[in-house]
């Protein structure tokens, strides 16, 4: 097995020094001996918490848009019928209400959900885990963010690691 090499000089020997392929880094092959291992070397719970915190904050920030969303589908809707009924329609200000209602009212079910996972899984909580996973399955449909924000937290949360955090091994 080959060693790796110790300094920007052996490196450069080697033939590896500044290659984007061998992911060298000069800042880590400059650095003692002790914090260089620790660059190459990363403790994988301290990753996977880290990780699971990116995710919960993930989640937080797409309820919280989800959220937006439903208070703006509200006002539009809703105002478009009250525009529409001092244009002189009668029932279009009903409607427009009651359809704004409904609309944001079904955004808002799809935004809490992942506000209390977020916040469950900044807590560690394993109920948090699988909230999460099936909100993952659901968040699929909410293109671009969502979908992206789904197979983040599939890669997170199925990793052997994370199920021990969690207290599921």
């Amino acid at each position: 097995m080959r060693a790796w090499p110790r300094t920007r000089a052996e490196a450069a020997a080697a033939g590896v020094a500044g290659s984007p392929r061998t992911g060298c880094d000069a800042a880590a092959m400059d650095a003692k001996p002790e914090r260089r291992a620790h660059t190459l070397d990363p403790n994988p719970e301290a990753v996977v918490r880290t990780h699971v915190t990116v995710l919960g904050w993930l989640q937080i920030l797409l309820g919280v848009l989800d959220l937006l969303i439903a208070l703006a589908v509200f006002g539009v809707i809703a105002g478009f019928g009250l525009l529409a009924g001092l244009a002189g329609e009668p029932s279009l200000p009903i409607i427009g209400g009651v359809l704004g209602t409904l609309l944001g009212f079904l955004v808002v079910l799809t935004g809490l959900p992942n506000l209390l996972a977020g916040f469950g899984l900044l807590a560690h909580k394993n109920w948090a885990r699988i909230l999460a996973l099936i909100l993952a399955v659901l968040n699929l449909l909410k293109f671009p963010w969502g979908t992206a924000l789904a197979v983040y937290t599939f890669w997170v949360l199925l990793d052997d690691e994370t199920r021990r955090l969690f207290g599921r091994a």
